[in-house]
């Protein structure tokens, strides 16, 4: 199984960029991770931020006091652990949100949902259980 930390160990061996510039061209926005559409994972993704998926996951996401958004080319088969969850890929697996858990008109989710508030569009699919 691969564990994956979703700390940015990788720029700690960059050299530092010059001022007012970043080092290695454009990213995401401060404090969000994306897991890009060519991606494969497969274990367990765990994170101190924001995460975006767009690739592919297979096997659990941690980020409990953050948010995780499965993007519209996002395709997970994991159990997922976040503060809030916005699926607008497609999700089989359980979904266990400390506020919110949200469905948009692209999403789909095939498993169960836990979640104290729970926002499923018009045009969502979900085939599951819902604890609410």
């Amino acid at each position: 199984m691969v564990k994956t930390q979703l700390a940015d160990e990788a720029s700690a061996s960059r050299p530092p960029a010059p001022r007012g510039q970043r080092a290695g061209g454009p990213r995401a926005p401060e404090g969000i991770t994306t897991i890009g559409q060519g991606v494969v994972i497969e274990g367990e993704v765990n994170g101190g931020e924001d995460l975006v998926v767009d690739g592919r996951v297979d096997g659990t996401i941690e980020v409990p006091q953050h948010v995780l958004t499965v993007g519209p080319t996002g395709r997970v088969k994991a159990d997922l652990s976040a503060k809030s969850v916005v699926v607008l890929g497609k999700v089989n697996g359980s979904i266990q949100a400390s506020e919110l858990a949200r469905i948009g008109e692209t999403g789909s989710v095939e498993g169960a949902i836990a979640a104290p508030r729970l926002v499923v569009a018009d045009g969502a699919r979900l085939q599951g259980r819902v604890d609410v």
